[in-house]
């Protein structure tokens, strides 16, 4: 186990490691889209570019862009 003060330091971290593992990594991207309530007005809805919600960086978030190996815990 590694702690870390921030989670910017744990992707950093785990990039690193994903690395020097051996294999091809694959990416796996987010599903993002914006669903407004039925009672909202989807004219004042303003649109959020993907990259913008990809780069959310949040623990309670699932990564936009997330690179994994076989056998990577």
């Amino acid at each position: 186990m590694i702690l870390a003060p921030q989670n910017a330091n744990v992707s950093d971290l785990n990039e690193l490691i994903l690395q020097q593992m051996a294999g091809d990594a694959c990416q796996y991207s987010s599903a993002d889209k914006i669903t407004c309530k039925a009672s909202a007005n989807p004219d004042n809805a303003k649109p959020i570019a993907i990259e913008v919600m990809c780069s959310i960086m949040s623990s309670s978030l699932s990564p936009g862009e997330l690179n994994l190996k076989v056998s990577c815990p």
